[in-house]
């Protein structure tokens, strides 16, 4: 699966820094709503993955033949 949420938490930590050097109320307001969207992000690809994997282990014990994934 694509995305990483870890890299995500790096990009929310950097808008944090960010948001605390900002001058303008502007800047500082759209960083941290940019911080909060790349948390919501990392929460996302890890409960994305979660689901991935239950429903694999959930078709592997089944006997149902797993969809074809593309590379």
């Amino acid at each position: 699966m694509p995305g990483d949420p870890n890299e995500c938490r790096e990009q929310a930590k950097n808008c944090r820094d960010m948001a605390e050097a900002a001058v303008s109320p502007l800047a500082k307001a759209r960083f941290e709503d940019l911080a909060r969207t790349w948390t919501r992000l990392a929460n996302d690809l890890e409960h994305a993955k979660a689901l991935v994997e239950h429903w694999g282990r959930s078709e592997d014990q089944s006997g149902c033949a797993q969809p074809s994934r593309a590379a």
